[in-house]
């Protein structure tokens, strides 16, 4: 969409124009559905899809009550449309380390992003007290692309709705080697969702779960989500290649208003060498608390790297 908004700013003048749309017909510039979007509807999908969304009930109905979360200090909100906002840039040599380190061990950012959230949580003093072999971390809104499902004409760059589903994966302590490093911690965290991942990614009829959403918003868990190298899908100078750009993208924050939630969202992106994280909460939460927690996480995650 950023990609769309930027090439019509600096398109030349001949380009299509917000008068050159007629009022009335905007129905008629819905995007598909995903499923249409993925080839519409594959075999076996009347039995495997109820199968799925049993799958994703029965791992949050099962975990649900000893999950654990970042600790609200307010169960309410003070003032709806104003969230915080906490980020963090880490330098271009670190992140260069970090995503080494990460090619190394087979994994991504995105495993990395949840398996410090998951051990941040963890880490917490009020999590700690209530400890037993049935706690959590259920990331019941795990979120994973459906890129790889499209046929044409449908493609990354047009299709912007339904681009994405939404699965449940979990982390318990019992799942933890606890006598391990940190570093082991946190490899052993992401071996252990990157399994949960590919279950989901081998089925065939994944477009369906972003057609029809089964989990509930829930107090017990939170949002995170990897954006990925943020130079892929929109170049940084506008016109590409103009040696008197018209714009010329420096940095990226997310502007989105969750303040009507007490479901923390945390995202995460690469931009220009750069890792970012970014935390985005009702005013439940304390911003120092939500400070506390990010240095946590950005300490858990750059500690996969070797000295």
């Amino acid at each position: 969409m950023l990609y769309t908004i930027f090439h019509h700013f600096t398109a030349s003048k001949s380009a299509r124009t917000i008068e050159d749309q007629h009022w009335g017909l905007e129905w008629k510039y819905l995007p598909v559905g995903p499923v249409t979007a993925s080839g519409g509807l594959q075999d076996n999908w009347e039995i495997e899809v109820p199968l799925l969304h049993e799958a994703m009930k029965n791992i949050v109905s099962t975990h649900q009550e000893f999950s654990r979360n970042i600790t609200a200090e307010r169960m309410q909100i003070q003032q709806h449309g104003h969230p915080l906002r906490i980020k963090r840039v880490i330098d271009a040599d670190t992140s260069s380390k970090l995503l080494a380190a990460l090619k190394q061990a087979s994994s991504s950012v995105s495993f990395l992003l949840d398996a410090a959230q998951v051990l941040a949580i963890f880490k917490q003093e009020s999590v700690q007290a209530t400890l037993t072999q049935d706690t959590n971390v259920l990331l019941d809104f795990s979120i994973i692309s459906l890129d790889k499902f499209y046929v044409p004409p449908f493609n990354t760059r047009t299709h912007v709705a339904s681009a994405m589903c939404f699965v449940p994966n979990v982390i318990g302590t019992k799942d933890i080697p606890w006598d391990k490093s940190l570093r082991e911690q946190v490899l052993n965290i992401m071996v252990n969702l990157k399994r949960q991942y590919r279950r989901w990614l081998s089925s065939k009829h994944l477009p369906h779960l972003a057609a029809q959403t089964v989990i509930q918003d829930s107090l017990l868990t939170s949002l995170a989500t990897n954006l990925g190298v943020v130079e892929r899908y929109l170049p940084l100078v506008w016109p590409a290649e103009s040696e008197q750009p018209i714009a010329v993208i420096e940095e990226l924050i997310l502007g989105h208003r969750q303040s009507h939630s007490y479901r923390p969202f945390i995202h995460c992106w690469s931009l220009r060498s750069k890792v970012y994280i970014q935390i985005v909460a009702s005013d439940g939460y304390d911003e120092n608390s939500l400070e506390k927690f990010m240095d946590d996480m950005v300490a858990i995650a750059t500690s996969i790297i070797e000295d």
